[in-house]
């Protein structure tokens, strides 16, 4: 308490320590930390079993998934009388390694920054987390399986589960009326079936993630091969084994209520697998108004007029600011005088042998000067900013006062055209071949306030979009599709995303500010089998390529 107490006044240093571990060093920090906590884990186990006179014959390492994992044999420890010590023996791997993350904590707080500071931090957080993540889950045979054990005073307690969650689904599947693995309790009967699902859902995640992490890990042709063994022998291996235990049951298998049910349920599975049902998609999308522009300044400029007040109606044309450039009046006054020189000289020229000896020089730099004066004169013209459509100011720069100096670019308003809407949503490259022009659509806010819309399909766009301009609609900033941020700061999404547009909404009230919300699209109807095995053939198409 007394280290958590002091870590709380160094709190945020102690956060950025971990961007620290990115170099060389970093990284040789965390090779050595990370196998001393796993030593001093395994040491915790055999100094705890030897004080109770049991013998370590063996301490070393196994190669779990190709990876190096330290163990201890305290297999005499089941000879121990006493539960409360092998309770001890159990536990006192992670009590180890937390008293060493504890001292690593307090290292920490003492130490000067430098190499072993940083040792401190990676044990004083690293391992614990591990220790704990890794050896407290009862689901596989670490730590917390033989502490769950002997709490339970049920050795052998994966095997023993097993059997229970083996005889209830038979006899759920089959109605065999087989008796119990072993006598047992209600309560104890259902902890151990329940206990036993468990297990296997948790390894089934397990080691469909080690399959997808060794065969990212290793180059494609073993990654195919690894990850082909550890689906196969994991997880198919154990269902074919029941399979087959089913199939040499048949002769006590009898037609009754569980065995109908059973077969009623599988035809449903079927059914909801195979019937095209799912004539319904949703996708992340935005309202707006129809029409929308950002009003921006052209180039450096100094505001001369009153700007126009937010929330204003504006029509087509109307000036909302006047701006002035006295670097744009100083062109052109320069250029007015030059063009006036040529002009003159072009009209002297058949009183002068001078001139006259420079031919259409004289017109052809008269032309120049009048093209670059009236190309001027459009440029200063841009600086009188006019509403592009008729609509409503919804967003205005709050520093527009006259006599202020804005740079390029700078933006001043944005008008909306309030007269209608529309939604925009982010499709999937799969979902896109489902959508046709004019199918129906739902859009629904995340602000239930504004209701919901009906509104129909009107354009596809058939190329995916390059960068999401919608941060909201990003998960860098907590939205629906995966994307990332990338050096330029733009938003590039993950996966390939198209925009579909959607109008005729209804009703057509425009909100003021855009609203983020779902769409549910009506499209072709597909069964969910179909859909599974195109997304299965997808894959595999796409990992296949060496």
């Amino acid at each position: 308490m007394a280290g958590f107490y002091l870590l709380s006044h160094q709190w945020e240093i102690f956060l950025h320590s971990f961007t620290a571990y990115h170099s060389l060093e970093g990284i040789l920090i965390v090779g050595c930390a990370i196998p001393l906590a796993k030593v001093i884990h395994e040491l915790g186990h055999a100094f705890t079993a030897h004080r109770y006179g049991c013998r370590i014959p063996t301490m070393g390492f196994a190669l779990v998934v190709m990876t190096p994992m330290l163990y201890t044999d305290t297999n005499e420890a089941w000879k121990l009388t006493s539960r409360s010590q092998r309770l001890a023996i159990g536990i006192a791997g992670m009590a180890a390694e937390l008293l060493l993350a504890l001292a690593a904590l307090w290292a920490w707080l003492l130490m000067a920054d430098g190499p072993l500071r940083g040792a401190a931090f990676i044990l004083a957080t690293t391992t614990w987390i591990m220790t704990i993540a890794l050896n407290a889950s009862p689901f596989m045979r670490f730590d917390g399986y033989f502490i769950l054990s002997d709490f339970l005073r049920l050795p052998n307690l994966h095997n023993r589960s097993f059997a229970f969650g083996r005889w209830w689904l038979r006899e759920w599947l089959f109605g065999l009326g087989a008796p119990a693995p072993e006598p047992a309790s209600s309560r104890r009967t259902v902890f151990l079936i329940c206990f036993a699902f468990l297990v296997w859902v948790y390894r089934l995640v397990v080691f469909f993630g080690i399959a997808v992490m060794v065969y990212r890990y290793f180059f494609k042709a073993l990654g195919i091969f690894l990850f082909a063994v550890e689906i196969g022998w994991f997880i198919v291996h154990p269902v074919y084994k029941e399979v087959i235990a089913w199939t040499k049951m048949k002769d006590k298998i009898r037609i009754n209520k569980k065995l109908i049910r059973a077969v009623l349920l599988f035809i449903a599975l079927i059914f909801v697998l195979v019937v095209p049902w799912n004539g319904h998609f949703s996708a992340p999308a935005t309202l707006s108004a129809i029409r929308e522009q950002q009003v921006n300044v052209p180039f450096a400029a100094m505001i001369t007029g009153e700007s126009a007040a937010d929330m204003k109606k504006v029509r087509s044309g109307e000036t909302i600011l006047q701006l002035r450039s006295p670097d744009m009046d100083q062109q052109i006054s320069q250029v007015k005088t030059s063009t006036g020189v040529s002009q003159w000289q072009a009209d002297q020229q058949t009183f002068d042998e001078k001139l006259l000896s420079q031919g259409n020089i004289l017109n052809r730099r008269l032309e120049a000067g009048t093209t670059e004066l009236s190309g001027l004169k459009d440029v200063k013209g841009r600086l009188t900013l006019r509403a592009p459509f008729d609509g409503i100011i919804v967003a205005r720069n709050d520093e527009l006062v006259s006599g202020v100096w804005l740079p390029r670019k700078e933006p001043l308003y944005v008008i909306a055209d309030t007269g209608s809407n529309r939604v925009d949503a982010y499709v999937s490259e799969r979902e896109l071949e489902r959508i046709r022009v004019g199918a129906p659509a739902l859009f629904v806010p995340d602000a239930l306030d504004f209701g919901v819309y009906k509104c129909r399909v009107a354009e596809i766009d058939r190329v995916n979009i390059a960068t999401i301009d919608e941060p909201f609609l990003a998960s860098t900033f907590g939205g629906p599709i995966a994307a990332r941020n990338d050096p330029q700061g733009a938003i590039i999404p993950e996966l390939p995303v198209f925009r579909v547009r959607m109008d005729g909404c209804s009703p057509s009230a425009v909100p003021l500010v855009k609203l983020k919300g779902v769409v549910h699209v009506k499209a072709e109807v597909r069964s969910s089998l179909i859909e599974m095995l195109r997304n299965g053939y997808a894959v595999v198409i796409r990992e296949i390529g060496f």
